[in-house]
């Protein structure tokens, strides 16, 4: 993971510092880039198959979840 606070943004350089680091610390980390400008959000970059990847993990959470709960309704 990467944090940023600047006016001039270089993602591509951030980003390849962040895989860098990633692949540094092992324990299958996910590269990303979390930056900001003045008097602005926190904004979070990652490549398209992480996100994907971290999507598709929390959807099946969820997915889960209501299937749980309906189970536990179906017993009632």
């Amino acid at each position: 993971m990467e944090a940023k606070h600047c006016e001039q943004m270089r993602l591509y350089d951030w980003m390849t510092q962040a895989k860098r680091d990633a692949a540094a610390g092992g324990k299958n980390a996910l590269p990303a880039v979390f930056h900001r400008k003045n008097n602005a959000a926190i904004l979070v970059t990652m490549e398209l198959s992480d996100f994907m990847n971290l999507y598709r993990e929390w959807e099946a959470g969820f997915d889960l979840k209501e299937r749980e709960q309906r189970s536990e309704e179906n017993q009632d």
